[in-house]
């Protein structure tokens, strides 16, 4: 006995070689014949080891054991010598009702022969790869390309420019970047499926710029006006982006998150505004740019021009007592910190016929202590002080953007002075436009006009210049 198949199937191995047929899919010429039969003996036909159906010689008709195999199988035996077989496959739900599996041919003799059939069905599935979102320039890709389902029979995954599913790219350049590999499944000669791998390249951020108020420099402003932060970087992938007050203990004032990758230049920005800025704004501000293959940064210097005031900081503030060979000292709040001093003899007991004060009686130094760059202590000694110059004194400090005053007492030595009384105390503030009590300060220059009545007192505060840093902008 011996078979032979009689048409190109699509759901064969050809029994003789175990190559698959050339096929299309859903067809219907599956028809497989079994020979050498004998003319008194019965053909039966299994499937997967079952049997389906029963052929005796001619004229006598096939006997299915189930009616419903009627459906995708057609059986006859039309020769003695032989008998068919159609698969259906178009009467299937799917092609994978087949699946891998067998046909046979058995004569009562006990003689058979048995087709190892295979399903061809395409694949289903889209094939997918592992290589990585990024990489940073000389580093390798190694990656692989996979499939679910690669069709019966099985189909093939190459990458374009590799005779398999593994992608190998060692020491990767910068104009590499943006390069499309693709990873196709060929099935019966043909692409039926692929996926794309678009090759992008990290390098982190090369390219800021920091501005304060469209200056890249440093930057003056008076206090209570507007300042824009803009700062700018490139970076793949994006970076995150903090802006730090350097000088107010790395203080951050603003952040945004990065982490972004695309195939275009990246470049992004963040902005920091503040409506009202003060004195104590004064310092360095830095925008540092950072991703996962490294960071940059870039400075500024932003200078907040203020009336001198005294620190907040001391809020119980009283006239102090201070003896001949003794010294005091006040902290303030000014810039720019170059500064004028002028004093005035208020009296033994303070009154408002202020006087300049004599040379001679005491000293007094104010200086910039930073950090930060707009602290001020102004330090006052009493030298050669008796008692007809013992008594109540004013300290009138001066810059640019204006004044702030303040009072001690200076005695002789071992003699206890008397201190303001409230009434006194509330006089003189009722006749300054600056606080003796608490040394707040005017916002306008000189707002006390005395100070520039007095003969020999400084010029107007208009006429200062101010003090800054080379390469500052006013």
């Amino acid at each position: 006995m011996s078979y032979s198949p009689v048409a190109l199937v699509d759901s064969l191995s050809l029994c003789d070689d175990w190559k698959y047929l050339e096929v299309v899919e859903k067809s219907d010429d599956n028809t497989f014949t079994c020979t050498g039969l004998r003319e008194q003996q019965d053909v039966a036909w299994l499937y997967s080891g079952n049997r389906m159906a029963t052929c005796p010689p001619p004229p006598s008709s096939c006997t299915l054991r189930d009616p419903s195999l009627n459906t995708i199988f057609r059986f006859s035996r039309t020769l003695t010598t032989a008998s068919n077989i159609t698969v259906l496959a178009t009467a299937a739900p799917s092609l994978d009702y087949f699946g891998t599996t067998s046909l046979t041919c058995e004569s009562t003799a006990q003689e058979s022969v048995t087709c190892l059939l295979d399903s061809v069905c395409r694949p289903k599935s889209i094939p997918y790869h592992n290589c990585p979102l990024y990489v940073r320039e000389d580093n390798s890709v190694s990656c692989v390309c996979s499939v679910d389902d690669l069709g019966s029979p099985p189909g093939q995954l190459k990458w374009n420019n590799m005779s398999s599913g593994q992608l190998v790219l060692p020491g990767v350049k910068m104009d590499q970047h943006g390069v499309n590999y693709v990873c196709s499944l060929t099935w019966n000669r043909t692409v039926v499926q692929s996926v794309t791998y678009t090759l992008l390249v990290a390098y982190p951020p090369t390219q800021m710029s920091f501005k304060l108020n469209i200056a890249s420099e440093n930057v003056v402003v008076t206090e209570k006006s507007p300042v824009t932060m803009l700062c700018q970087s490139d970076g793949r992938p994006t970076p995150n982006m903090t802006i730090t007050d350097v000088t107010n203990g790395n203080r951050v004032v603003h952040s945004q998150p990065g982490g972004n990758v695309t195939l275009a230049d990246q470049r992004v920005q963040t902005q920091y505004d503040k409506a009202t800025v003060e004195c104590e704004d004064t310092g360095e501000y830095r925008c540092s740019a950072d991703n996962i293959i490294g960071s940059r940064y870039q400075a500024v210097t932003l200078f907040v021009m203020c009336a001198p005031r005294r620190n907040p900081a001391d809020a119980n503030y009283t006239i102090p007592n201070v003896e001949g060979g003794k010294s005091v000292t006040i902290e303030l709040i000014a810039y720019p910190t170059s500064l004028n001093v002028t004093t005035y003899f208020l009296g033994p007991n303070i009154s408002s016929d202020e006087q300049p004060a004599k040379e001679g009686i005491f000293l007094v130094g104010c200086n910039a202590s930073p950090p930060p760059s707009y602290r001020v202590i102004c330090t006052i000694t009493v030298t050669n002080v008796t008692s007809d110059t013992a008594g109540f004194y004013k300290v009138v400090v001066i810059n640019q953007a204006g004044n702030v005053s303040f009072a001690f007492h200076a005695l002789p030595r071992n003699l206890t002075g008397l201190l303001f009384s409230h009434n006194s105390l509330q006089s003189v503030v009722s006749s300054h436009s600056v606080s003796v009590a608490d040394g707040v300060g005017t916002s306008s220059a000189l707002a006390d006009p005395r100070v520039n009545s007095v003969p020999g007192s400084i010029t107007t505060a208009t006429s200062l210049d101010l003090q800054l840093a080379p390469g500052t902008s006013k």
